[in-house]
């Protein structure tokens, strides 16, 4: 491996000053995306959203990405089209369990990982039959390795009711009068 040190680089006028880099170079930029990889699903689901301090997966959306320095920062968006009770708190899931690293955590360290506790909550709706919501939900995790990570969004109830979400549907049936959408989440390795 060899190391270049200069103070700038700039292509030949002739190439539009373009500098060309072998297809499977990696270059790390701080502040530059690396690579990126999304999941759109419009997959309809029903998942629990219990008051037992469980998050449990919205499984649909987990998304893996195999990051290629392990000083990278991975940045999620999250678009979730969803009814539920407005008592329900979402956290980020890493592998599964709730992501936890320092300065990264995805739920409300004030009051710690309890189920009342997370990065945002549903919105207040007060006809839960029909007219989805749609959440976009942003998060950056710092996995420190390049191994494969798993990311999802996690729910449970923040009361003491056991209830459910809809997601890429309402509440209600399936008819023609209630409405069905797609859910995605897209993760971007960012250089640090």
């Amino acid at each position: 491996m060899s190391t270049v040190v200069v103070d700038e680089l700039i292509g030949r006028p002739e190439n539009d000053y373009l500098i060309a880099v072998a297809q499977g170079t990696l270059m790390n930029v701080p502040g530059t995306v690396i690579q990126a990889v999304w999941n759109e699903t419009d997959v309809i689901a029903t998942y629990a959203t219990n008051a037992d301090n469980v998050s449990r997966a919205i499984s649909i959306l987990d998304t893996a990405i195999t990051p290629k320095f392990s000083t990278s920062e991975i940045w999620m968006d999250i678009f979730l089209f969803y009814e539920s009770s407005n008592d329900v708190t979402f956290q980020i899931l890493r592998n599964g369990s709730i992501t936890s690293t320092a300065g990264y955590i995805g739920y409300n360290t004030q009051v710690g990982n309890v189920q009342y506790s997370g990065i945002t909550s549903a919105k207040y709706d007060q006809d839960r039959s029909s007219t989805p919501d749609y959440l976009h939900i942003k998060f950056v995790d710092k996995p420190g390795s390049t191994a494969t990570w798993t990311y999802g969004i996690g729910a449970r109830y923040a009361s003491n009711t056991n209830d459910s979400i809809r997601v890429n549907k309402s509440w209600n049936n399936y008819g023609v009068d209630y409405e069905k959408g797609v859910s995605m989440m897209v993760l971007r390795e960012i250089a640090r």
